[in-house]
């Protein structure tokens, strides 16, 4: 499973970040700006990406319609970019702990803060 950063996020961080999480995309990379949520939702299922996102929406999105895809919630607040690398390098073990988790009783969302 790949990472996929909602438009909230700097797009910036796919090529910070590539040497950790391979096949990371913006949502740009895909024209998928200004979208509503339930399309990106299900663009992400279809194509194995968890949604990387700061926006609860999409965590409603993953209650009502369980998971695939996961959302990796982060709920740092308003933070530099820089700062949100360092928040996601730091905690790159638990974020591809919970992407490899495929277990019936996994949970769907990573809150991160």
């Amino acid at each position: 499973m790949k990472l996929l950063l909602d438009e909230n996020i700097s797009f910036k961080l796919v090529s910070k970040l590539q040497d950790l999480f391979p096949g990371i995309k913006h949502i740009s990379n895909f024209q998928l700006n200004s979208i509503d949520d339930k399309i990106i939702f299900q663009f992400a299922k279809e194509n194995n990406f968890a949604i990387v996102t700061f926006d609860e929406d999409y965590f409603t999105l993953s209650v009502l319609n369980s998971f695939p895809p996961k959302i990796i919630w982060l709920r740092t607040g308003n933070v530099s970019t820089n700062a949100l690398e360092k928040i996601l390098r730091d905690k790159e073990l638990v974020v591809k702990d919970f992407l490899a988790d495929n277990n019936e009783d996994a949970y769907g969302c990573l809150e991160i803060d």
